[in-house]
């Protein structure tokens, strides 16, 4: 990015490469800052102000410049960032620390400060998907009457006198990234439920599709996944491994995050006449920090390595799930086969059961506001953990994998591998895709032998769509032998289902349309179109088991009506037909469509949302609380941490962050 702004500037400018350089990094210092450390930039401030000194160019007459050649470099990263502070170059958020108990001088951000900073700047309308804050009222309130409806347990309800109005909903996230020496950098967030969108719809569409998302964006709010996650989710604190690993250090990081939330409801920031309020709605984040923030009892890890055996009274109950009982021998988490599994109807009665020990609730929930008939819905499932990072990766493992016969041939399994990766490689030519996956091996599907089940190891869960892509395209070049393979068949209606599924999600607002409105018949009038030209045959008369029931994706876009319905029947869709091929692969002897509990998250989901539409009500999108930008924001932060001294990353990080944050919202505007 740096480098193309200084061959732009060079042939305009008749000054030396180093007068360009000092322009850029008086006007920009951002991009240089996060990636090299600032004594260099220091350097550079001096040399430029030295070369330029008796000129009238521009460096020479720059008080940022001035301001950064009196430094020393060897100081230059304590006294840089008053500098860009000072002449609005990084964010004026004040860093708070810590006064008392195990965290006595650890540095944050509280979000008091950050929003009213915002609201000083003008840039409050980031928390309300661009809206500005005298529109804003019917916005949240629409929200809130929805949210009302899907969760009348949430205790924001139960409260006296709450204008809903000015009540912005925000999520809290925190995770793990790389840092120094590989050891795990803790990044703690909040973001705004209400954003921009999902940039699925853009400027490449027809003029009619853009007309549509403008009247689209005018009238319903969007989830918050398009943009530079600077500008979109704000740091609270950073830990490296010296702060967090200690878990009882851990937990009080959650509860003064906690604190500083439910500040931002209590006090609150007046901004053109109207005291915002912040109220987080829960934590999002993958499933192994959640149960270490919650102190879960029961989750995929405490599910059974072992078949059930009752003459060990010992046994755990095997419990998978921290919503519902799924997991032990009454109520099994491999029914996705069905519509009403028993766990599904036994969560009456054991919602109100909590998934932690008594006097072990995590602090961020006990200073939020909760949820009272089913607590453990504060942590909120992450579809992008679920299924692209999740059972989506063991599913595109095991059909590649099973597909190394019929379609990939070869005398050997080596054979076969050169003949897929001979099709990928072009397949991605043709069709124009970049992927961080480039060739297949035994390793990079966990295919050590048939006596394993194939697990995808690729490291970039965005991957796995393009992957399920791929899968498609080679089983219409192979149609003539659908007919024939009963497997093939079934992973066809599988990917096709689940892309129908995703695909509907992104294309969705933040609620999604419930109804038959013509927002929703143009967004699916594409893919109805599509299938009708590319469903020409009828499925062939397959044997069944009597657990699934073999249907056609094509049947779930012409029998479902509304958008959101025609979602979830695709998402139930994807689990029946992965129920099939479970049960023909086991009937074979193939150990291929591993059961996993995060499949019976994904089930988790579609059964909410069509609970949600059965009570008359708008499911909330569960892109939503989806970690995938949250992830790209802790990308960013652990790459500063690596830029920084380990003895002060903490501080560093957050200094540097307000920096890169400021350039951000300057482009933004």
């Amino acid at each position: 990015m740096m480098g193309v702004r200084c061959v732009h500037q060079v042939k305009i400018c008749p000054f030396s490469s180093q007068h360009v350089l000092a322009f850029f990094l008086s006007c920009h210092p951002i991009p240089m800052i996060a990636e090299v450390p600032c004594s260099q930039v220091v350097t550079l401030a001096k040399k430029a102000a030295s070369d330029a000194a008796g000129s009238s160019s521009v460096a020479a007459s720059c008080p940022v410049l001035m301001g950064l050649k009196r430094l020393s470099p060897k100081d230059a990263e304590e006294k840089l960032h008053p500098i860009l502070t000072q002449h609005g170059l990084s964010l004026a958020v004040p860093i708070s620390y810590v006064s008392e108990g195990l965290l006595d001088g650890f540095p944050r951000l509280k979000p008091l400060d950050f929003i009213n900073h915002m609201a000083a700047s003008g840039h409050i309308n980031k928390l309300l998907g661009g809206k500005q804050v005298y529109s804003s009222g019917p916005l949240l309130q629409d929200f809130w009457d929805r949210y009302q409806v899907e969760h009348p347990d949430f205790s924001l309800f139960l409260e006296d006198d709450v204008d809903l109005s000015v009540c912005i909903p925000i999520f809290a996230h925190a995770d793990g990234g790389r840092g120094y020496k590989k050891s795990e950098f803790m990044v703690f967030n909040w973001s705004s439920a209400i954003g921009s969108g999902t940039g699925k719809t853009n400027a490449k569409d027809n003029f009619a599709a853009r007309e549509l998302r403008r009247k689209r964006r005018a009238m319903n709010a969007q989830v918050n996944l398009l943009g530079h996650t600077f500008g979109t989710h704000f740091m609270w604190g950073a830990a490296p491994a010296m702060w967090h690993k200690d878990d009882s250090n851990f937990q009080e990081m959650m509860t003064v995050f906690g604190k500083d939330l439910k500040e931002c409801f209590d006090v609150g920031v007046t901004c053109q006449g109207r005291n915002l309020r912040l109220v987080c709605i829960g934590l999002k984040a993958d499933l192994k920090l959640q149960a270490r923030a919650g102190r879960f009892t029961r989750w995929y890890s405490t599910s059974r390595k072992s078949p059930y055996d009752p003459n060990k009274p010992n046994q755990t109950p095997g419990h998978c799930c921290w919503l519902c009982p799924a997991g032990s021998v009454q109520f099994p988490y491999e029914e996705v086969h069905t519509e009403a599994p028993a766990w599904f109807q036994a969560m009456g009665a054991y919602a109100a059961v909590p998934p932690w020990r008594d006097g072990e609730i995590n602090g961020l929930l006990l200073h939020s506001f909760g949820y009272v008939s089913q607590p453990a819905k504060f942590y909120l499932p992450d579809l992008f953990h679920i299924y692209l990072a999740g059972f989506g990766q063991d599913h595109a493992a095991s059909c590649l994998v099973y597909m190394l016969g019929p379609v990939f041939t070869g005398s050997s399994v080596d054979d076969r591998l050169g003949s897929l990766n001979h099709a990928w490689v072009y397949w991605k030519k043709m069709k124009k895709v970049t992927t961080h996956t480039y060739t297949w091996t035994r390793n990079m599907l966990a295919f050590s032998s048939t006596k394993v089940y194939p697990t995808g190891t690729w490291s970039k869960a965005s991957d796995t769509a393009k992957i399920m892509e791929f899968i498609l395209y080679m089983l219409e070049l192979f149609s003539d032998k659908l007919d024939q393979d009963k497997i093939l068949h079934y992973i066809q209606v599988a990917g096709r289902a689940m892309g129908e599924c995703m695909r509907g999600l992104y294309k969705s607002d933040l609620w999604v349309e419930s109804g038959i409105k013509w927002q929703s018949c143009f967004l699916f009038m594409m893919c109805t179109l599509r299938f009708i030209l590319y469903i020409t045959w009828k499925p062939p008369k397959l044997h069944q088991l009597d657990v699934v029931t073999p249907l056609h994706p094509s049947q779930v876009i012409s029998e479902e009506k509304g958008l959101a319905r025609r979602i979830v029947a695709s998402g139930l869709l994807f689990l029946k037909a992965y129920a099939k091929l479970a049960s023909l692969t086991y009937e074979k002897g193939l150990r291929l469509f591993v059961y996993k509990p995060k499949i019976h998250y994904f089930h988790h989901l579609m059964l909410q949302m069509r609970s949600t539409l059965n009570s008359g009500g708008m499911p909330l999108n569960p892109l939503a609380y989806s970690c995938s930008a949250a992830e790209d924001f802790i990308g960013r932060a652990s790459l500063l941490s690596r830029r920084t001294a380990a003895a002060t990353t903490e501080k560093r990080v957050l200094q540097r962050y307000l920096a890169g944050a400021a350039d951000v919202w300057a482009r933004q505007q």
